[in-house]
């Protein structure tokens, strides 16, 4: 049986739309067991491999609590997998570093920017044809003509450098 640590991410994460929040619970890795802030104990009782098309398998623990019974809402279940754990965990350290949130404050910025000069700059306020196809290669072609537009003022100015906001920088 191994026993890992989860991470706790600052949203909840619902199991399958089972409604039992994942950082609500409290994992005890020598029981092997998830308690919920109700006090009922979700106990592991089986692994499930599932397996892709393309032959890839996921091996999930399965934790289950026999006496929820809330308002006869069926058993509850929950799914967790090591190695959607090891990512989280990783993404989770990436995202809270300095390097991350400056990443996360530049990507805000841009795409304001992007969609104040769509709109205010070259005065696009409807696409001019119906469907989803025809709205896709309008935003397509949309999308490539900004960037060769940024491209050419860059090559005039000859600065090739990405714009980078600074943490400091913003109010």
């Amino acid at each position: 049986m191994l026993i890992f640590d989860i991470v706790l991410p600052n949203a909840p994460v619902l199991n399958f739309g089972l409604g039992v929040p994942r950082n609500t619970t409290t994992n005890y890795s020598v029981k092997d067991c998830y308690v919920h802030p109700n006090g009922k104990r979700f106990v592991r009782v089986a692994d499930r491999v599932s397996k892709k098309k393309s032959g890839y398998q996921t091996t999930s623990k399965v934790y289950r609590c026999f006496d929820w019974n809330e308002d006869g809402q069926k058993t509850k279940s929950l799914y967790f997998t090591e190695k959607l754990n090891h990512y989280r965990q990783k993404s989770l350290k990436n995202i809270t570093s300095e390097e991350g949130i400056v990443e996360r404050i530049n990507r805000s910025i841009q795409a304001e920017g992007v969609f104040s000069k769509i709109k205010s700059g070259l005065n696009y306020h409807r696409f001019p044809c119906k469907g989803l196809a025809g709205i896709k290669a309008e935003i397509a072609f949309l999308a490539l003509g900004l960037n060769l537009n940024t491209l050419l003022s860059k090559i005039r100015k000859g600065d090739f450098s990405p714009t980078k906001y600074k943490k400091n920088h913003i109010a």
